[in-house]
């Protein structure tokens, strides 16, 4: 799930971050009898907007809210979609539209949905470093769901993510 966190910035320009638009599950992914899977996704952002909510320009509280459809592969089988917002919690730089977004999403796949959410910081319109975030619980095959999603953004629609989700007992 790739979330590109635009958001609406100075003078009307629009800050490209990389987000966290979390994307399809790989059926064919590893699983261990600890409920351990990983799950290769691939992410095309379809619907996007940038409301903004703070002050005027790229301030606290902007937002990106999105949706990308999830796929096992570019080009491949869609699996599911996802669903998303971030938030603008810290600024760094107004003049370059720079700080920290808290970013919250759900994957909803065949099998059930997954939760992810975290803190994602970027640089202007810079593609970020693959960054991590923290599934935060699931339903059906993900109920108790734990873990991390790896997102790559590999350009302002499309990610590749890793999901790596245990799903067993935490005793």
């Amino acid at each position: 799930m790739r979330i590109k966190l635009a958001v609406a910035a100075l003078a009307a320009s629009i800050l490209a971050l990389g987000g966290v638009t979390l994307a399809s599950a790989n059926s064919s992914g590893s699983s261990g009898d600890n409920g351990a899977r990983e799950i290769k996704l691939f992410a095309l952002t379809v619907q996007i907007d940038f409301p903004d909510l703070g002050a005027n320009g790229f301030s606290l509280g902007d937002e990106q809210v999105f949706s990308d459809d999830l796929y096992d592969k570019s080009g491949g089988t869609k699996l599911g979609f996802d669903g998303g917002v971030c938030t603008i919690v810290r600024v760094a730089d107004v003049k370059r539209a720079s700080g920290s977004a808290q970013c919250v999403v759900t994957l909803s796949l065949a099998e059930g949905q997954i939760t992810v959410q975290g803190l994602v910081t970027f640089v202007g319109n810079e593609t970020p470093p693959p960054f991590d975030l923290a599934i935060t619980g699931g339903t059906g095959a993900f109920k108790n769901a734990r873990g991390s999603v790896t997102v790559e953004e590999t350009s302002d629609t499309e990610a590749n993510l890793t999901v790596d989700v245990l799903t067993g007992h935490s005793d």
